[in-house]
């Protein structure tokens, strides 16, 4: 087979299933459809000996965390999926969050949770979903997109750019002075924007 599945229907003709890209909010997210997304997601990035059962049934207060530092949030947290037939092949996720730096508040478009499942990867389906993440701020939903990733040149090849600011989360009662991140690089969309000088409150947990 090609690199799409072909099958024939019963007239001789060839029909081509091609992948589609679907926005879905969050907040209308259905059960089968938070299941299939924690399914890939645990798949790429497996949570210990967490169930897939357990990781749905933890869903709603996984998306509550994620977003603590903008409870009034303004913008709704999007996916961004691509299915191919019944199945759920990319993911990402784009969702508001507020950042404190020396010139006071700033909304960022957050991203994360962006992958591929592995059987589809090169085919430019995580270019996709990134891309239409990024459209957020290319049609001023957002001043700035905020990210963490260990493949810097995937990104810089979509517009952003890696910057050096020091983060800290005031949130983490714990170690507010530790850095909130845990990938290498930390990106902004687009490169070249005004970014804020000095260190920077990611005002919440990583993502």
């Amino acid at each position: 087979m090609g690199e799409w599945d072909i099958p024939r229907n019963p007239s001789g003709l060839v029909t081509v299933s091609m992948p589609t890209l679907v926005l879905r909010p969050d907040a209308a997210l259905t059960h089968e459809e938070i299941f299939e997304i924690v399914s890939l997601l645990n798949y790429v990035w497996p949570k210990g000996d967490a169930t897939v059962l357990e990781l749905v049934k933890a869903f709603p207060d996984a998306q509550r965390y994620r977003r603590v530092s903008v409870p009034g949030s303004g913008q709704p947290a999007i996916r961004h999926l691509i299915r191919d037939r019944e199945e759920l092949i990319a993911h990402a996720l784009s969702f508001e969050r507020t950042v404190i730096s020396e010139n006071g508040q700033l909304p960022v478009m957050a991203l994360s949770g962006v992958c591929i499942t592995p059987s589809r990867r090169g085919q430019g389906l995580g270019r996709e979903v990134a891309r239409s993440a990024f459209t957020r701020v290319d049609e001023g939903e957002f001043p700035v997109a905020l990210f963490q990733t260990g493949v810097p040149a995937f990104y810089r090849d979509l517009g952003a750019e890696v910057i050096s600011t020091r983060f800290f989360d005031t949130r983490n009662r714990i170690a507010p002075h530790a850095s909130p991140w845990n990938d290498e690089w930390i990106m902004i969309y687009p490169g070249g924007h005004d970014w804020p000088q000095g260190a920077v409150d990611l005002n919440g947990p990583g993502y």
